[in-house]
């Protein structure tokens, strides 16, 4: 079910590009400094994609009400989910919002020095200048 996302609105900053990507459940609102939405469904793309095989290949990571033990063959993505359920005392699925956000943003950080990837609420920035 879709919900209005209202708060997408609060960044007003006029030099920043803004555009949205969707795959699947991942809906991603994103302001660079120019149009990197290419860049963007490779990057969502590929996260996803880690996650997704983690998955299949771990039954019960996606459904865990607590944190999970650290894998060392984990893609970076789930290790950074599972050390942020640890910390909370939460199952790994919490944390998947912002991994993306971070995946893609560190992503897109490659190509800009100004970024804001919002997923779920969950926020990644990387800006030398103040934005509004």
């Amino acid at each position: 079910m879709y919900t209005h996302r209202f708060y997408r609105t609060w960044i007003s900053e006029k030099r920043l590009h803004r555009f949205r990507i969707l795959l699947r459940e991942s809906d991603i609102q994103i302001a660079a400094k120019s149009d990197l939405t290419c860049r963007a469904c490779e990057a969502l793309h590929s996260a996803r994609k880690n996650i997704e095989e983690y998955i299949k290949q771990n039954p019960g990571f996606d459904t865990s009400m607590i944190p999970v033990e650290q894998d060392n063959r984990a893609p970076r993505i789930v290790s950074g989910m599972i050390d942020a359920a640890f910390s909370w005392n939460v199952g790994p699925m919490a944390a998947v919002a912002g991994a993306i956000a971070e995946d893609v943003g560190r992503s897109l950080s490659q190509c800009t020095d100004t970024v804001v990837v919002e997923n779920g609420g969950d926020i990644f920035l990387k800006s030398r200048d103040r934005i509004n």
